[in-house]
């Protein structure tokens, strides 16, 4: 990854810690798998992981509290 994440056709992004539906998480635990793990990676790639994935998609779930944290 680290010899792929300067390329200029790709990019990366962070998903959780544990990969679990995030509809099913309380708001603080939420916050956690998403913005510490993001932070995390950010520490490893010199802050160039942008986007996020969402665990198991965003088609069958759709929650504002998801998206905010998310943002």
């Amino acid at each position: 990854i680290k010899q792929l994440i300067d390329h200029p056709l790709l990019s990366f992004g962070s998903h959780t810690f544990s990969h679990v539906p995030l509809h099913r998480l309380s708001s603080e635990v939420m916050r956690r798998e998403v913005i510490e793990n993001h932070l995390a990676l950010n520490d490893v790639f010199d802050n160039k992981v942008k986007g996020f994935s969402i665990p198991f998609g965003w088609s069958e779930i759709r929650e504002n509290r998801i998206s905010a944290i998310i943002k």
